[in-house]
């Protein structure tokens, strides 16, 4: 099994996107912990929030992935084959 840090570093942050894509893709229509609204639909009204209210696009991924670890969370806990599509 490859990780994260088997990657040259020129390739990781392409390594890190697919993962971070494929982690929503798998569970991005999930409820945001019992809100009436999804994963993915929170994380992008959270970055589109910091984009209008502060322009810095460091500022706007922190905010997009601020619950990331939900995310993996459910993915780790989920008992069919989710996790290894994260590999």
């Amino acid at each position: 099994m490859s990780t994260v840090t088997d990657a040259p570093l020129s390739l990781l942050p392409s390594v890190v996107s697919r993962r971070l894509e494929a982690m929503f893709i798998a569970v991005g229509e999930s409820d945001y912990i019992g809100e009436p609204v999804s994963m993915v639909a929170h994380s992008l009204q959270a970055a589109a929030l910091s984009a209008k209210q502060h322009g810095d696009d460091e500022v706007t991924v922190a905010a997009l992935l601020h619950d990331i670890g939900h995310a993996v969370r459910l993915c780790l806990s989920r008992e069919d084959n989710t996790t290894t599509s994260l590999e």
